[in-house]
C-alpha cells in the first residue's frame, strides 16, 4: 500500500508542475499577444499647425511657435509662463526681443 501512496503523491506533484507550467505558458502567450497589439509609433514627414507648444516635464508650456496673420514667431517662456524671448518676422523684417520683469529689452520685430 505504501508504494501505491508514493506513486499517487508523485503523480500529484507532477500534475501540479504541469499545471504551473501550463499557467506560465498561457501568461507568456497572452503577453506576446498583447505586445503584438501595441501600435507602432508613426513618423510623419510633415506636421501642419497654427500653434505648437513645447512643454516641460511638469506639463508647462515653455516654448511656442506660431504663424499668426502670416507672421511667424518663436517665443520662450519662463517657469511662470511669461515670455522672456521672442524671435519673429514682422512685414518681412526679423526681430529679436528679450524681456525682463519690467518688459521688453531689445529690438522689436521690424526695428533695425
Amino acid at each position: 500500500m505504501d508504494t501505491l501512496e508514493k506513486r499517487v503523491e508523485t503523480l500529484e506533484r507532477e500534475n501540479q508542475k504541469l499545471r504551473r507550467g501550463a499557467v506560465v505558458a498561457l501568461v507568456l502567450i497572452g503577453a506576446v499577444g498583447v505586445m503584438g497589439q501595441a501600435p507602432s509609433p508613426t513618423v510623419l514627414n510633415k506636421v501642419a499647425t497654427r500653434h505648437l507648444g513645447i512643454v516641460d516635464q511638469a506639463g508647462k508650456v515653455r516654448m511656442f511657435l506660431t504663424a499668426i496673420n502670416g507672421q511667424p514667431s518663436m517665443n520662450l517662456l519662463d517657469q511662470e509662463g511669461k515670455i522672456r524671448a521672442s524671435l519673429g518676422l514682422l512685414e518681412g523684417k526679423a526681430g529679436l526681443t528679450l524681456f525682463d520683469q519690467d518688459g521688453p529689452r531689445g529690438g522689436a520685430p521690424g526695428d533695425t
